[in-house]
């Protein structure tokens, strides 16, 4: 296992900039990583109001963006335009994803990524698993 090369590419989603609030030109945007925190609070507070695992939310919450690090945060429709592919984004974000997530044998993650990118149904929009 690579603890500390895992540790430091979820690191780098504190300077991953959101680029919907770069394409508004909203001064000082928030980062990947203060997204995934905000999320991770509304599992947290969500969750057990709908009767939902908490632990998972906030797992998947805390991971759903991770794979960032390395595609950047490709944003794939504003408003009614489609702005890029959204199997495509998703392949490049699996990819990126296992990639990183290999190196602390995390299975339970890629799991998780999966049922979260399929809405519950581990089967990611583009209709592949991580394998």
């Amino acid at each position: 296992m690579k603890l500390i090369d895992f540790f430091e590419i979820v690191g780098e989603l504190k300077s991953v900039r959101r680029t919907g609030w770069l394409n508004h030109k909203v001064p000082n945007p928030e980062s990947v990583a203060d997204h995934s925190f905000r999320t991770a609070v509304m599992a947290m507070i969500l969750a057990p109001k709908i009767g939902a695992n908490v632990e998972k939310a906030i797992k998947m919450a805390l991971i759903h963006d991770i794979g960032e690090t390395k595609i950047g945060d490709v944003i794939t429709m504003q408003g009614k335009q489609t702005l890029a592919n959204q199997s495509e984004k998703l392949a490049l974000e699996a990819a990126a994803f296992k990639e990183i997530f290999s190196l602390i044998d995390g299975n339970e993650y890629i799991s998780l990524f999966n049922e979260f990118e399929g809405g519950g149904n581990e089967r990611s929009e583009a209709g592949k698993r991580i394998r």
